[in-house]
């Protein structure tokens, strides 16, 4: 039998063609749709395999987006997806915290609200991002704080960590207060908007046992953390990090503020993360107004300090006259009824790799919607194409040459 894999791709617009004995990878470009796309109805992809004009087999699957379940229908969930497994289960950690047993479909069955989630709330209160690692046998969940600069002492940003306790069957024991101010401090930031020290994402390499953590607001760093200590791998007496000597933050994301063909305003770049898969790190970052206009973007490196390259290899730092704009690759904008989406994070089980995010069922209208607008968690299942990750939905189209024998050896194609 024959089969023909369809992944789509928001970056290829016309369908390759070749022959109806061999069996090849074809991209369907969902993505382009989906940038326009506002209907909630559900949609479906209908591909057909033609030989000489003659439909030989054909497929139709819902590319819709999944909603979750359970919890969050109901609690909001700013700040990503950012999900480790443990205990049996599978942890959500956001502004709210979830869980969902390990047997279960993560995108199809309903996730609960963790029993511990008011020591969770009290643990982390007040602090904006987080994000969970597990090092060893270390549990962390880093935090970020952040003081709008319109605060009469100014602008201030930090990232540190809270140890948790337990195995994650479901719950944790949570510390009775959120960390002070100088507890396991990473690094902080204050007095203006070039740098901001907030919505950190942790990846341990278990290969190398190195840790490292992306970070930044308008522009995005990396910086290796010491997988024993937490903190930053040479540690300074003062975690202000525009002190600190060059080279221990790399930075490897940059933003064009007037904005580029996927966002009319690029005023931010946040929520940033990487992960390492097969020789390549991959960093993603959501670019624009989380109430307007948020894409998640991506790049690639051989090392995890960058620098960072888009599909067409242009570095996210630089800008590029000819493209007018800085290096990025699209990877989720708006789809049906979720749109603004953010704050990605990558996870795999058993082979089977997901991507968790935040989005919203509507933009907002000003600044009073925006304030009142519920951040939702979102899950897709994620693929690999050529090297780069993709969250469209794969189609096979399949046909046995015993069952067609005229259309072996004919030019083919997709419709």
């Amino acid at each position: 039998m024959n089969q023909l894999r369809l992944v789509s791709d928001p970056y290829l617009n016309s369908v390759k063609k070749c022959h109806a004995k061999s069996s090849s990878c074809f991209h369907y470009p969902r993505g382009l749709l989906s940038l326009s796309l506002r209907n909630p109805a559900r949609v479906r992809a209908n591909c057909k395999l033609f030989a000489d004009g003659i439909d030989v087999a054909g497929a139709e699957v819902d590319v819709s987006p999944v909603t979750i379940r359970g919890a969050p229908e109901k609690f909001s969930n700013d700040d990503g997806g950012n999900i480790w497994v443990d205990g049996g289960y599978r942890h959500a950690f956001s502004e709210s915290r979830f869980v969902q047993p390990i047997a279960s479909d993560p995108l199809r069955d309903p996730w609960e609200l963790a029993a511990d989630f008011e020591g969770y709330e009290v643990a982390q209160e007040d602090h904006g991002a987080v994000a969970p690692v597990i090092v060893g046998d270390k549990k962390l969940l880093y935090v970020s704080t952040f003081i709008d600069p319109d605060n009469e002492n100014g602008e201030y940003s930090a990232v540190q960590f809270i140890e948790v306790e337990g195995d994650g069957s479901p719950g944790y024991e949570w510390p009775d207060a959120p960390p002070s101010l100088e507890e396991n401090m990473v690094i902080s930031h204050a007095g203006d908007e070039e740098v901001v020290a907030f919505d950190q994402h942790i990846f341990y390499d278990e290969q190398e046992d190195r840790l490292w953590m992306t970070w930044g607001g308008n522009v995005i760093f990396v910086s290796e953390l010491d997988p024993e200590t937490g903190k930053l791998l040479e540690p300074k007496p003062n975690p202000e990090v525009v002190i600190h000597p060059r080279g221990l933050h790399h930075r490897v994301a940059d933003r064009d503020e007037e904005g580029d063909r996927w966002t009319s305003d690029n005023g931010l770049i946040e929520g940033p993360t990487i992960y390492k898969h097969e020789g390549y790190w991959y960093l993603f970052a959501s670019y624009g107004s989380l109430a307007n206009n948020y894409t998640i973007r991506k790049g690639r490196s051989k090392q995890p300090a960058g620098p960072y390259l888009d599909k067409n290899n242009v570095p996210l730092t630089q800008y590029d006259p000819q493209k007018d704009r800085f290096g990025s690759s699209f990877i989720l904008g708006d789809d049906g009824d979720q749109v603004v989406s953010g704050h990605a994070h990558l996870w795999e089980e058993d082979g089977q790799f997901y991507a968790g995010y935040d989005y919203r069922t509507h933009k907002a209208r000003d600044e009073q919607e925006d304030r009142e607008a519920r951040d939702i968690l979102g899950i897709r299942e994620m693929h690999w194409v050529r090297g780069w990750p993709t969250i469209w939905t794969p189609i096979t189209v399949s046909f046995d040459a015993d069952d067609d024998p005229d259309a072996v050896g004919k030019k083919s194609g997709l419709l």
